[in-house]
């Protein structure tokens, strides 16, 4: 009866009975033998009785886990998007971000002042676009994240805090582990990351900081993490700000929402370098730059992987194992093996030829020619760079034509500013832009000429683009108002009824004169008509405007284009103005 009771007895006896070896103590493998010896008994008992047992006909009733648990370490962890991207640098749509490609070199600016930068759905939408294209952009060198206006980024948008109320638990979770899982993307860039804080960040706009390799901030910038003080937990950027400043920095300012100064911030490590005024950043951008086109950009990208995944972990046998790995996998790629080759020919690895070149950070940098100063904020001078910068940077980044001419010295850099938008277009663009005109042009004359009543049937023109004679036209005077008879210019507008292409009578070879002296004839109708209303409104005495002789006399050079234009449709089969 005790051996019964006691399961430890119970086994060591069983154990000793079977023959299997024992130490005196029950393991969780003396279990194992139990269960073993047991199924092999019951084998044997039915093999008397005549019943073949095959192997594994247990497998279908034993409980197999589906899922395995495994203990991932960071360098298993790959950063994936978390949405589908919308557009990219070729077609970019996002007002609220700007995304700028240069040599070797990509900005991406919050662009959203109005609002002091704060994120919504459109502006992480943009973030994440951005960040999608730049992961296979190997071209890219140096990413910059900046912002427009007196404040680096506000955090979230205060209506996404009332959304988020509204929402389910899941909504909720699955919109806060998005935006983490955009942090991890973007810190996970391959190119060297940089972000410049023109003005104060808080919230969220400090887990953009976080996330890059290298912050930047003017010394009148401001950083803090208020959520506390609203009953919210800055959960989504709480790993990141950890692992920026440490643990106990990091306590101090989740907890406290303390408003901490960038010379503070830079202590804590928040901030790599504190500068004066933002005009520095372009002078700081240069220099890293300079640096980064000297390294490899593969092994750039690698030695940041390896430094973010190594930090922070203990010293275990599997960290030594990545690290002697990834150092194996470098030591052998192509990077490796051309740096050798060039180091023993004394010459430069072919990647420190093409170098990374900085825009201009910001449009307040620019100088003023005149007096050498830097331009002020709101000046006229300062809104007109800011135009000219943003046109150009427009066209540029639409018509490789014209990026071409400029590369081959077709075409000088100083010219660009004195050129008009559509000296700027593509081909296409300006094809498109034509079709617009003729369409609106047909939609200002009516849906169709036929229907329209202003329009007159003739056979007296032939259709440029198809010979055909059977056309209508309209006359419109352009000029002053009625009372300045001197400035009116009649313009004859012809479609034809086959092909349906408009055009004017002076576009075609020979102008006027070619249609038969019509105009002229129109205009002497005009003035004969408004010379007989004069003298029966008893206004005879008025001396007649040389412009009726001119008419009579059919002299076409007397029809000069006035500075102000008014449109009114004549009926040249009436007597007076329709």
């Amino acid at each position: 009866v005790n051996t019964l009771l006691d399961p430890t007895r119970c086994v060591l006896k069983f154990k000793l009975q079977a023959g299997y070896p024992s130490s005196g103590q029950v393991t969780a493998s003396d279990w194992h033998d139990v269960e073993r010896e047991l199924e092999r008994k019951e084998k044997e008992m039915l093999s008397q009785e005549g019943v073949v047992v095959p192997e594994g006909h247990l497998d279908g009733y034993r409980y197999v886990p589906k899922t395995t648990i495994v203990d991932k370490q960071p360098w298993d962890v790959l950063p994936t998007p978390s949405t589908n991207p919308k557009c990219t640098s070729a077609n970019w749509k996002h007002k609220d971000v700007n995304f700028e490609l240069g040599e070797g070199i990509a900005y991406i600016t919050l662009n959203r002042p109005d609002a002091n930068n704060s994120l919504n759905e459109s502006i992480s939408q943009a973030l994440h676009d951005a960040t999608f294209e730049l992961h296979s952009r190997k071209d890219i060198r140096v990413v910059v994240l900046r912002a427009e206006g007196n404040i680096f980024c506000a955090g979230g948008d205060p209506r996404s805090f009332t959304d988020a109320v509204a929402m389910s638990d899941k909504d909720d979770r699955k919109a806060a582990i998005s935006f983490m899982k955009f942090l991890y993307y973007f810190q996970c860039l391959p190119q060297f990351t940089i972000g410049l804080a023109q003005g104060s960040a808080m919230g969220s706009g400090i887990g953009l900081l976080c996330a890059c390799d290298m912050a930047v901030a003017v010394r009148a910038a401001r950083f803090t993490v208020s959520e506390v003080k609203l009953g919210f937990a800055p959960a989504t950027i709480a790993p990141f700000l950890t692992r920026k400043v440490g643990p106990s920095n990091a306590k101090r300012l989740l907890c406290t929402a303390e408003n901490v100064s960038a010379d503070l911030a830079k202590r804590m490590g928040l901030l790599s370098d504190v500068v004066e005024d933002q005009a520095e950043f372009s002078q700081y951008i240069a220099a890293i730059c300079e640096k980064m086109t000297l390294c490899a950009p593969i092994a750039s990208g690698r030695a940041k992987r390896l430094a973010q995944n190594v930090g922070l972990q203990p010293l275990t046998l599997k960290l030594l194992e990545y690290t002697g790995g990834e150092l194996a996998d470098i030591r052998i790629g192509d990077e490796a093996v051309k740096g050798m080759i060039a180091v023993q020919a004394r010459t430069k690895p072919y990647w420190a030829s093409t170098s990374a070149h900085p825009l201009v950070v910001s449009v307040s940098e620019v100088v003023d020619e005149i007096n050498g100063e830097p331009l002020a904020d709101k000046s006229d001078n300062y809104k007109t760079y800011k135009y000219q910068y943003k046109r150009i940077c427009t066209h540029l980044g639409r018509n490789s034509s014209l990026v071409q001419r400029l590369v081959d010295g077709q075409l000088p850099a100083e010219n660009l500013p004195a050129m008009d938008d559509e000296a700027l277009m593509a081909d296409v663009q300006k094809n498109e832009l034509q079709q617009f005109r003729q369409e609106g042009l047909h939609e200002a004359l009516g849906i169709t000429a036929e229907d329209s009543a202003h329009w007159t049937p003739s056979s007296n023109y032939t259709c440029p683009r198809c010979e055909n004679t059977k056309c209508v036209y309209i006359t419109v005077v352009k000029g002053f108002h009625s009372h300045d008879d001197n400035n009116q210019e009649p313009v004859i507008t012809i479609r034809c009824t086959e092909c349906k292409h408009l055009w004017k009578e002076d576009e075609v070879e020979g102008g006027r004169v070619c249609a038969g002296g019509f105009v002229q004839e129109v205009a002497s109708k005009v003035a004969d008509n408004r010379l007989s209303a004069s003298v029966a409104s008893g206004t005879e005495a008025r001396s007649r405007p040389a412009i009726w002789d001119q008419a009579r006399s059919r002299d076409p050079n007397w029809m000069l284009p006035s500075t102000k234009e008014t449109f009114a449709v004549v009926n040249p089969t009436s007597t007076g103005r329709s």
